[in-house]
């Protein structure tokens, strides 16, 4: 009897906070063709406006601080509706079949939709977590640009993946690229054996070239695929002799020889041609001071012709002066002799 009252009664004790996920999310991508050097091939890319819902249940009714969220391992903070990653709650108020429950969406939109698992943790009296996912194909990231690279040189090729569920491994596809084979009928062959794959995130996601070659100048292939789909993208290694960066360098110094022994000999032809025309200088300035030397004289004998003829022109009128009195006096003698 006491056993059917414990079982009966146990149920109601150790009911407890449940959070379960109904619903998972799905990031949208699309295909496109892109060429590198002759090779066509197609490629996954992100649909920018894709949005995303995760659904949650709890058993019973909670507040948003109640709800505490990560993405693969990283905390997440959620924001408001303005945001990429924003949450709601729903209850029986909004509908009826959530008497004494909760719902919780989390609405992913633009850059906020991330593949991967999206952990919800509930804590009131006590603490419940579940885990909601969005999926997505492989996406690798697109190399636009040729890695140039030198011979002998380390060289590390990485293909790194978005998406879930994760590829169980990448695999590589090598295309040796030359001068005259550019025509777009390319194949692919194995990578060379003294490449050396390496395992970052995935198997095989990485290849470690320790001295590269001429021979490994081509096109790296990585294709990689999950249970949604699958990706490729292809890197374009451009590998240059030793010298060939140094070519450049040696142009500009000749140059730049070539300038500096032009204006040398031009200032030297100048230095010669020079000498002959300070003696015409000279010459011009002692004709010049001939000639203010000869103004001076004239301007001398001017002004002593000139002193000379008011010297003269004084003695004439003191001569004159000296008659016109003699006369005078001569006058008044005979008037007075006839008185």
């Amino acid at each position: 009897m006491l056993f059917l009252l414990i079982s009966c009664l146990l149920p109601l004790i150790c009911t407890s906070l449940k959070v379960e996920s109904i619903a998972n999310g799905t990031l949208g991508t699309y295909e496109k063709e892109l060429e590198m050097e002759g090779f066509r091939y197609w490629k996954n890319s992100r649909n920018e406006t894709a949005h995303a819902t995760l659904e949650f249940i709890v058993d019973e009714l909670i507040s948003a601080d109640m709800v505490k969220w990560t993405l693969n391992g990283q905390s997440l903070v959620p924001g408001d509706r303005e945001d990429s990653v924003y949450m709601e709650l729903h209850n029986a108020g909004y509908e009826v079949s959530l008497a004494g429950k909760t719902r919780i969406d989390l609405y992913l939109k633009n850059k906020g939709v991330v593949p991967g698992e999206y952990n919800a943790t509930v804590t009131s009296s006590e603490s419940s977590e579940a885990i909601g996912v969005v999926m997505s194909a492989p996406i690798l990231p697109e190399f636009s640009k040729i890695k140039r690279v030198l011979e002998k040189d380390s060289v590390t090729l990485s293909c790194e993946y978005t998406g879930y569920p994760e590829p169980t491994e990448v695999s590589w596809k090598f295309v040796a690229i030359s001068k005259d084979n550019t025509n777009g009928n390319l194949e692919s062959t194995p990578s060379a054996p003294r490449v050396s794959p390496k395992s970052v995130k995935t198997v095989n996601d990485t290849l470690k070239f320790e001295q590269v070659q001429m021979a490994d100048n081509g096109l790296y292939i990585c294709e990689t695929k999950n249970a949604i789909g699958n990706d490729t993208t292809v890197i374009f290694v451009n590998v240059k002799g030793q010298w060939d960066a140094l070519w450049p360098f040696i142009g500009i110094v000749i140059e730049v020889a070539v300038l500096v022994t032009a204006i040398l000999l031009y200032e030297r032809h100048q230095m010669r041609s020079k000498p002959a025309k300070p003696e015409t200088i000279e010459n011009s300035l002692g004709q010049t001071k001939s000639q203010q030397q000869q103004q001076q004289n004239n301007l001398v004998t001017q002004v002593n012709a000139a002193d000379g003829n008011i010297a003269a022109d004084t003695a004439t009128n003191n001569t004159v002066d000296r008659d016109t009195k003699a006369n005078a006096d001569e006058v008044r003698a005979r008037m007075t002799t006839k008185c």
